[in-house]
């Protein structure tokens, strides 16, 4: 059962989704218990700081533009390189992408996100809002799944973008990462990151070194210190 909350944001409607019968089922499992408890306890239920969303003084995660010029932009893709941090897959999560831009060759954020929920077995919420006071920065992380992989259940934060270069999207990522690692601290180390494109997913790691790497070129003096 999809369930769905809207808030009012920014002065514009957003629409978390969910879909309860994953999450009830994640919240019997000891490792994804607190996931799950943040959207059935907070979220679900509207426990999201609304006058923090909408404070003029509060800073949008898609509003922080990296200062990223051409020359270290080009040196950033270097360092993904040799270090190995980013890696693009097409996994079953670009087959449910793919699938649904042959029925809709333009696809709309809403009715994919949704799609996402239905067809794909393990995305269970869409749409999510994060935020910190202490950072005043606030957010909505476009999807959330779970990443299996070598035997361990990851949560998959993903961020989808039709056009643009989506190295100069890690940033973002990053600092929905954070937000939500810091709403949900048991879960350390326990996530993933991608940003789903046409050509498939930019999958990484929040690992240190891309953190500190990234975190000189952002507008924000000190984003990542949570």
């Amino acid at each position: 059962m999809i369930k769905k909350v809207v808030f009012m944001h920014y002065k514009q409607v957003y629409e978390f989704l969910c879909d309860l019968s994953k999450v009830e089922t994640m919240a019997k499992d000891k490792h994804l218990h607190p996931m799950a408890a943040f959207l059935l306890d907070k979220i679900l239920l509207g426990n999201v700081p609304t006058a923090l969303f909408n404070s003029p003084n509060a800073t949008k995660v898609s509003d922080i533009k990296p200062a990223i010029e051409k020359s270290d932009l080009q040196i950033l893709q270097k360092i993904l390189r040799a270090e190995n941090l980013v890696n693009i897959v097409k996994d079953n999560h670009f087959s449910v992408y793919t699938e649904y831009v042959k029925r809709f060759p333009k696809p709309q954020r809403k009715q994919l996100f949704h799609y996402f929920l239905i067809k794909h077995p393990d995305t269970f919420a869409a749409v999510v809002p994060v935020w910190s006071f202490d950072r005043q920065i606030v957010g909505h992380i476009d999807l959330l799944s779970l990443d299996k992989n070598n035997g361990q259940v990851d949560v998959f934060i993903l961020k989808y973008i039709r056009r643009g270069n989506p190295i100069r999207i890690i940033p973002q990522v990053l600092v929905y990462y954070q937000l939500l690692q810091s709403l949900v601290p048991s879960l350390e180390n326990k996530f993933v990151c991608g940003i789903l494109t046409d050509k498939g997913i930019y999958r990484f790691k929040p690992s240190q070194k891309l953190l500190n790497f990234i975190s000189k070129f952002m507008s924000l003096p000190g984003a990542f210190s949570f």
